[in-house]
């Protein structure tokens, strides 16, 4: 504005109207723009500041000083906004800053643009300062919304476990997260730039994979998820499955970015599953093929799987025996105790059990098998099912039982020749050692009327011995397993006496006493059979002299409560004072070839 004393009344009026309306423009255009400007007067140290500047400020007056100005700057970019001004003012660098501002009227906090001119007088120095300073709280909120969304999504990107990949139309990485690293074994730089197919899926390889690639960057209805394969820095072959989006960019280029899950496993599994399905199918064209009867039950004994051989030789049909219990429904009640301590046992131990049982059939009939019972376990250890291989044993077990039949006849006839051996073991020895005894005591006393009568007793033990050895001759006796006993009359006091006179002069040489004694009521003459008499007698009266070392041998004889008038029951005793029989081998002097002493 230019006013000086020339100037009329009117010019002054004119000129006044123009400074208004330059005003109003200038208002006009600040509210439009959201800006507000100011003027700092350096050489009069005064500022001038627009309504716009001041109601972004939140000021009510319009008379501000500049140190007044920097206290509405927030205190955290106050020295900035102050350093930038004096570089400014030395010329140094343009004055353009985003800065907060509080505003006065309500604390608010808020961001402007603030840029300014310096003027200088003709000498270079500043004179003046005009400043203008725009809101830009919205866009600068907005961008840091972007910011930190940007972050966000960076950080979900790179903490994923999902692969991310981004790729240029020429199949060159553009983006890749640390899944990526992790799975291929590449870092991340040596990923940038290379050419995804080449260095991790290569073409010679896998020639299909690059076409599906040029599908998705070209065609419409594009394969949105497909799976291949991916090689890593190790050579280790993995498989993905990826998930893809086309996307345009800014300058018309397309980029392809794909989701991927590694589903190796899951492709070994599934291989795994196919030759298990293979091997199963094998496996139970084998079973229901097989001549052996098969079942498999659950843990409850209920039948889940059997095959052809087992359901005839039960004479059921397959749907008649699925789901029957095993044990509880095929199997003899007196058989139940001892099945279940046999699958008692295989629970316990996990070890397969070998047993016999009978299965009933459906006729009723019973049939006799052998079982042979495995456990599957389930991994926390409890039971699944268990499976059995089953055997007919019919025809093995007549055959055993015929075998059984031919040993026990063949064991029979062995011991009652063992038997009848080791009786005429000592029928043989008592005879010889009397003919033995007698000639040794002829010898010793040459007495014409004493020879005699050892030799008559020499005769006697003669016939004894000839008789016994016509018994082994008689293989007859021995096939029947018993020795018959004769039955003729004899006197008693004969056979006593004659088993007493072998052992007469043994018992001398050792002073010995020897006697009999026969209690009255016992008959003098008998009925039966003196031979087998005398023979006990004579072992007896062995045992004794051998085994007697001082004092004296008598044999008794006693006659027993009376049976009927025609029979007596006589009780005969050999006694010594010698060392005796243990308690503990009494029993065994009555068994075939043993002795209580074999000395």
């Amino acid at each position: 504005m230019r006013l000086d004393d020339q100037m009329s009344r009117e010019e002054i009026l004119e000129e006044l109207r123009s400074l208004r309306k330059s005003y109003a423009v200038l208002h006009e255009g600040e509210e439009l723009t959201g800006s507000g400007s100011w003027l700092w007067d350096i050489e009069n140290d005064s500022a001038l500041f627009s309504r716009q500047w001041l109601d972004i400020h939140g000021v009510e007056q319009a008379g501000l000083s500049m140190d007044e100005m920097f206290t509405l700057i927030h205190p955290d970019d106050r020295l900035a906004v102050m350093a930038a001004l004096r570089d400014a003012l030395d010329g140094a660098a343009p004055f353009d800053i985003e800065h907060r501002v509080v505003r006065r009227s309500d604390a608010e906090t808020r961001v402007v643009h603030a840029r300014g001119r310096v003027r200088r007088d003709p000498y270079g120095r500043a004179a003046a300062f005009h400043g203008a300073a725009t809101d830009i709280t919205g866009r600068a909120q907005a961008a840091r919304d972007l910011r930190r969304a940007n972050a966000f999504l960076e950080q979900l990107i790179e903490s994923a476990k999902t692969l991310v990949v981004c790729l240029d139309a020429s199949g060159r990485v553009l983006i890749c997260n640390k899944a990526v690293e992790r799975l291929t074994g590449y870092s991340r730089t040596e990923l940038i730039g290379t050419d995804w197919f080449e260095a991790l899926v290569p073409r010679d390889r896998f020639p299909d994979i690059p076409e599906t690639f040029r599908s998705v960057l070209h065609d419409t209805d594009f394969p949105e998820f497909y799976e291949n394969p991916v090689v890593t820095k190790g050579g280790v072959l993995r498989f993905i499955s990826w998930q893809n989006s086309r996307f345009p960019g800014v300058d018309g280029q397309v980029f392809v970015v794909s989701f991927g899950h590694d589903i190796t496993e899951q492709v070994k599994a599934e291989e795994a599953l196919k030759k298990s399905r293979i091997q199963a199918a094998l496996l139970s064209d084998f079973l229901e093929n097989s001549l052996q009867p098969f079942l498999a039950a659950q843990a409850d004994g209920r039948i889940a799987i059997l095959n052809k051989a087992f359901a005839d030789l039960l004479g059921y049909s397959r749907d008649e025996l699925l789901w029957l219990d095993w044990i509880e429904d095929l199997s003899p009640p007196e058989n139940l105790a001892a099945e279940r301590e046999h699958l008692g046992r295989l629970t316990q131990t996990g070890q397969p059990v070998r047993y016999e049982k009978e299965f009933l059939r459906k006729d009723g009939s019973r049939v006799p098998v052998e079982m042979y019972v495995h456990l599957h376990k389930r991994a926390s250890g409890s039971v699944d099912y268990c499976y059995a291989f089953i055997s007919d044993m019919t025809e093995s077990k007549a055959s055993r039982e015929r075998l059984q039949a031919a040993l026990a006849a063949v064991e029979a006839s062995s011991r009652a020749k063992s038997e009848f051996l080791a009786n005429m073991s000592h029928e043989i020895r008592t005879p010889i050692s009397a003919i033995l005894g007698l000639a040794e005591l002829s010898l010793r006393v040459p007495d014409p009327e004493s020879s005699s009568q050892h030799l008559r007793m020499i005769s006697e033990s003669a016939k004894t011995l000839l008789a016994i050895i016509g018994d082994v001759l008689d293989l007859s006796r021995v096939e029947a397993g018993k020795l018959e006993l004769e039955c003729r009359p004899f006197r008693l006091a004969d056979v006593i006496q004659k088993a007493l006179a072998p052992f007469r002069s043994p018992c001398e040489a050792k002073g010995l006493g020897l006697s009999a004694r026969v209690e009255p009521g016992v008959p003098e003459f008998l009925l039966g059979d003196p031979v087998r008499l005398g023979q006990v007698l004579t072992n007896l009266l062995g045992n004794a002299c051998k085994f007697t070392g001082e004092g004296r041998i008598e044999v008794a004889v006693a006659r027993m409560a009376a049976v009927s008038p025609s029979l007596a029951m006589l009780h005969f005793s050999v006694a010594d004072t010698g060392i005796g029989i243990a308690p503990s081998q009494t029993a065994l002097i009555f068994e075939s070839f043993r002795q209580a002493d074999s000395s």
